[in-house]
């Protein structure tokens, strides 16, 4: 487990802001790695409200391929806000350019052991 705090950047939605992760590697073998990850943003409005819960699960293909699979939810542990709505499409746009970013890395340094 790894906890770990860093900058999120200024959005059409939000000021840049604080974002505080928790990532833990669930699997780690020859064959896949899956890691699970909750954020929390609490500097944001209704940040308290809410966590970003994602898992990215890759698995090797062989020839030097690999199958990458992301998600993410989106956890209100109290009562869910008006705009749980916004908040979840915000978040959802978030973690897909995140994964995207992600999986160009792994293309680039695929087979550089």
């Amino acid at each position: 487990t790894r906890k770990c705090q860093y900058i999120m950047p200024k959005s059409g939605f939000v000021a840049a802001n604080t974002a505080h992760e928790t990532a833990c590697i669930l699997e780690y073998n020859d064959y896949c790695f899956v890691v699970e990850q909750i954020t929390k943003n609490p500097e944001v409005p209704f940040g308290n409200t809410f966590e970003a819960h994602s898992q990215c699960i890759v698995t090797k293909r062989g020839d030097n391929r690999c199958h990458m699979i992301c998600s993410v939810s989106a956890v209100f542990p109290g009562k869910k806000p008006m705009i749980g709505w916004k908040i979840k499409n915000a978040m959802y746009s978030g973690c897909a350019d995140a994964d995207v970013a992600l999986s160009e890395v792994i293309c680039e340094h695929a087979g550089n052991e």
